[in-house]
């Protein structure tokens, strides 16, 4: 679970302040239950924009969320700053989505400086709206449904952070693989990790981290079959000689009854003998 959590965090951390070229077409968040009046915390500020098939900016905003009380004041923030190019609201499960609101047109988010939420998500991070993974742990992390329906929607690039970015400039560039890159250096690079199962808390590599819980899985398999061999010893050992205590052993039994067959019959032979000199002696004496 915590090597799963760890995954999902560090990977959706960067797929969400990424893009695909060309961009989807709308964004819907993987946290769900999400209702308008919900507080909302944040600094700082996050670009949304409107992009072409090209990635060309068709329109696009830095939005402060560090205004924003509540999720019906982000939609109201959002919607304001980018009406008639896109829409945000929520799905009848509660999910953020944003859409754009003309055929051939798609969004992309850069999350640049917002913080969110406790943990200090970025906002496109915090809603779920470009994670590559979903889940709560080892147990049903899966990859995201809109990936699974179309694979070519993995963000592998970044739109642009330029502080001069206008309309009609490349947003998005086909090609860039930066983020691709980043997402490959993921696993050898230092990530923390919480108190969990045999392990403390520790900062390791995804790689590493992921090698020693084989080698503990390895480690308690050998002694958990050692420990097997020796109690199944001793159980046999305890049934032996709780069988002999309160129950028959054949073949010891045996051995008795072939023992008291042997004094026996040495016994009659010496009964024999004495019967036949008592006789030699009484006849003597008459």
């Amino acid at each position: 679970d915590e090597f799963a959590l760890a995954l999902m965090n560090e990977v959706n951390a960067l797929l969400n302040d990424g893009a695909p070229h060309p961009p989807r077409s709308s964004l819907v968040g993987d946290i769900d239950g999400i209702t308008t009046p919900d507080a909302f915390s944040g600094t700082g500020s996050v670009r949304i924009a409107v992009l072409d098939s090209d990635g060309v900016v068709v329109d696009y905003a830095d939005i402060n969320v560090g205004g924003f009380a509540n999720v019906s004041a982000v939609l109201t923030g959002i919607n304001s700053a980018l009406g008639g190019s896109l829409t945000a609201s929520l799905t009848v499960d509660g999910e953020l989505l944003i859409s754009a609101d003309n055929p051939g047109e798609g969004i992309a988010i850069n999350e640049l400086d917002s913080s969110v939420g406790a943990d200090g998500l970025g906002f496109s991070h915090y809603f779920g709206l470009n994670s590559l993974f979903e889940g709560t742990g080892a147990d049903d992390i899966d990859v995201s449904d809109y990936l699974r329906d179309d694979f070519y929607t993995l963000a592998t690039a970044r739109l642009s952070d330029s502080g001069t970015l206008a309309i009609g400039d490349t947003g998005v560039f086909e090609g860039d693989s930066d983020l691709a890159k980043e997402i490959n250096e993921i696993f050898t690079s230092d990530v923390s990790f919480s108190v969990a199962g045999n392990f403390p808390a520790q900062t390791s590599t995804l790689s590493d981290y992921a090698s020693k819980i084989m080698s503990d899985i390895a480690n308690r398999a050998s002694r958990a079959e050692d420990d097997s061999e020796t109690y199944s010893a001793i159980l046999l050992q305890t049934s032996s000689a709780y069988q002999n205590l309160t129950g028959v052993n054949i073949d010891q039994e045996m051995a008795h009854i072939v023992d008291l067959e042997s004094k026996y019959g040495a016994a009659a032979t010496l009964i024999t003998v004495i019967q036949d000199m008592l006789d030699e002696l009484l006849a003597a004496v008459r």
